[in-house]
């Protein structure tokens, strides 16, 4: 998914991305939450990867910075600093597709 960001192709870091969020949820052995988090996702990729589309590219940076996060306290195996960044995560990608969307 970085090298994908370093070099700006942006539809394949977001199939990576897309990848990544599956298997976090296959991982999760719940099958139900699975079912619905697919579903979910299905409904929001659109939205999500116009949000990481501003003419600047602020939130796509924004958000390989909060990747790291993640990534570094799964490594950890905190899930205090977890739920931390995956909440601030979320928050982020909310904000910025209600900034895509036209008042």
């Amino acid at each position: 998914m970085y090298a994908n960001f370093l070099r700006g192709d942006r539809p394949r870091y977001f199939q990576c991305n897309q990848a990544i969020h599956e298997a976090l949820f296959s991982a999760a052995g719940n099958a139900a939450l699975d079912a619905m988090a697919r579903s979910l996702q299905m409904r929001l990729r659109r939205a999500r990867y116009t949000a990481s589309s501003d003419a600047q590219g602020e939130r796509w940076r924004e958000a390989m910075r909060e990747h790291e996060l993640i990534l570094d306290a799964l490594r950890r195996r905190d899930g205090a600093a977890i739920a931390t960044v995956l909440f601030a995560h979320l928050r982020s990608t909310r904000d910025a597709i209600l900034r895509q969307i036209p008042e």
